[in-house]
């Protein structure tokens, strides 16, 4: 088992909140699954519900963190998860508001049902698991369980229903709000000249020598020029991871390969024709290309392009409109939830305040 799924225990520094000393520890301690870290309503949220989150992120990051830090960033990590959850279970319970208990039951045993065709098929090859039991005993060594997946697909599903219900924006675009994006965002509608192209690759330096890698790519180059396939050739010599795919390169953008002289051969070349032997001393080797198609740099005009400026403005309205929706709902119910770490999150928020104020002013200079 990773140690990111384990329990956490981790070497800490226990840093008072009011900036005194801390205490320096020097084992390893448990924090306990079954400790209460939050409640929604009637529920209880305990640690174990976000631990294996939290470990997995604290993981990634801990080398980069100071030893007398990682105690209080991992309480920060804690009450961000639990934050996160109390507001998911904060509306999924607001989801089922008003409905009675019976409709509930059949609303879940219909969004089971997708659960079972769609997410645990998923979830068994994750996890290479052929039985639900056996996949039941996976997601426990990892802090979860198969009705805890369960749970939160039902859960989920309730808060997609409540985001139809509650989410309203203007789904209306006109033309000249399209039109107006296209000039004010013509950069998105940029696009650099592309090609895809045949190569044949020999490598100098381990295996053979550049005089060996010369002579090798010269006689394929006049293989080919007296005719013979070029795909063939590649398939049977290169060195190119492209090799086995007879050497083609699917589109590729001008600009982004490291090798200039190889970058500008395959923008100048007629389409079909063979390169020179061209030195990509940055990849060790020789090397011939042949283009077999080329489009030019341009701009996606405003024709093709309104239908996607459409989603973008309608998806940027959604956004915008789900997290008032959110803020607002979750000022209105925020009595009904509780979490350890309250003054902690306040805490924290005023500090991310205080640091946005600084950077606007900074940037306003």
């Amino acid at each position: 088992m990773s140690r990111a799924r384990q329990a956490p225990y981790t070497q800490l520094r226990l840093d008072s909140l009011g900036g005194g000393p801390g205490l320096e520890i020097t084992q390893p301690i448990p924090v306990p699954s079954a400790k209460v870290v939050g409640r929604v309503g009637d529920e209880i949220i305990l640690a174990a519900d976000v631990l294996p989150q939290v470990n997995e992120e604290f993981q990634q990051i801990a080398r980069q963190i100071p030893p007398d830090q990682q105690a209080q960033y991992f309480e920060m990590l804690m009450a961000r998860h639990v934050k996160q959850l109390v507001q998911f279970k904060l509306v999924a319970l607001d989801a089922k508001k008003g409905v009675e208990a019976d409709k509930i039951k059949e609303m879940k045993k219909s969004i089971l049902s997708h659960f079972e065709t769609m997410a645990q098929p998923a979830l068994l090859e994750q996890f290479k698991c052929k039985t639900t039991i056996e996949l039941d005993a996976k997601l426990k060594e990892h802090g979860s369980s198969l009705a805890k997946e369960m749970e939160r697909f039902f859960e989920q599903a309730l808060i997609s229903e409540w985001m139809r219900r509650e989410i309203k924006y203007d789904q209306h675009v006109s033309h000249e709000e399209l039109l107006t994006y296209y000039h004010e965002h013509r950069p998105e509608f940029e696009f650099k000249a592309k090609v895809r192209f045949e190569e044949i690759r020999i490598s100098y330096g381990k295996k053979r020598s550049r005089h060996d890698a010369w002579l090798a790519i010269r006689g394929l180059a006049d293989r080919v020029y007296a005719g013979a396939s070029m795909a063939e050739l590649a398939k049977a010599h290169s060195e190119s991871l492209k090799a086995e795919n007879g050497g083609l390169h699917d589109w590729t953008n001008e600009g982004s390969l490291a090798c200039k002289q190889l970058d500008d051969a395959l923008f100048r070349l007629p389409v079909g024709a063979l390169s020179n032997i061209i030195d990509d001393d940055k990849g060790h080797a020789f090397v011939v290309v042949r283009v077999v198609e080329r489009a030019s740099a341009g701009v996606t005009s405003f024709r093709d392009a309104q239908i996607g400026i459409r989603d973008k403005i309608r998806n940027q309205r959604k956004q915008a409109a789900q997290a008032k929706r959110l803020t607002e709902f979750l000022e209105e119910n925020k009595f009904r939830a509780w979490t350890i770490y309250d003054d902690l999150l306040r805490e924290m928020e005023e500090k991310a305040k205080i640091a946005a104020k600084k950077q606007s002013k900074l940037g306003s200079r």
